[in-house]
């Protein structure tokens, strides 16, 4: 059974990182490869243009990266060393209600409502892992230190948008999908 950890920011992953090592591969949502500094990570999926100067920073540690398609002029203002690693999906947003959820995923689009779902749900559709251990979506307000962030997202509601798309997921691609965090930190 092939497994990912998917990385994302919240406070937690720092803590419960360790669930991290025990899988095949891992995944960063951002720049969440911060906590394993030591590690290669084979996925790095982004929405913001702002993230990308910390990623060109560790671009020798990433393997791929995958974002939603940019608008307009936007693909310019990306740094050449990433887009030659770069997978690009078409969606843009999703709203996060399952009907909406559900729709798009039975569509064979890409769930977009913010990065942790997409990840999920483009994992789930294009690799072949068994099982994605989510780290890190603790649904506070807390960042991991040394992270990238902007505004203030209500991190219950984006928590409860990606346990819905993991919950779809699991159904119509077969896979086992744990969340670790602030909630749940024991396998």
């Amino acid at each position: 059974m092939k497994s990912i950890a998917v990385l994302a920011k919240g406070a937690s992953v720092e803590r419960l990182v360790e669930h991290a090592y025990k899988c095949d591969a891992i995944a960063s949502i951002n720049d969440a490869l911060r906590v394993v500094p030591e590690y290669k990570v084979k996925f790095c999926f982004f929405s913001d243009l702002p993230v990308l100067e910390h990623l060109e920073k560790m671009d020798h540690r990433i393997g791929t990266y995958v974002a939603r398609e940019p608008l307009n002029d936007d693909y310019e203002k990306i740094p050449e060393v990433i887009k030659r690693k770069l997978i690009i999906y078409p969606e843009r947003n999703c709203d996060g209600d399952i009907n909406s959820l559900q729709q798009r995923i039975l569509s064979g689009g890409i769930c977009h409502h913010s990065t942790v779902p997409a990840a999920i749900h483009w994992l789930c559709k294009n690799t072949s892992y068994d099982e994605l251990v989510v780290i890190g979506v603790d649904g506070g307000g807390a960042y991991a230190k040394n992270m990238w962030h902007h505004g203030d997202p209500d991190f219950f509601v984006w928590r409860m948008i990606a346990i819905r798309t993991a919950a779809i997921c699991e159904k119509v691609y077969g896979r086992t999908i744990r969340f670790r965090d602030a909630r749940s930190d024991s396998c």
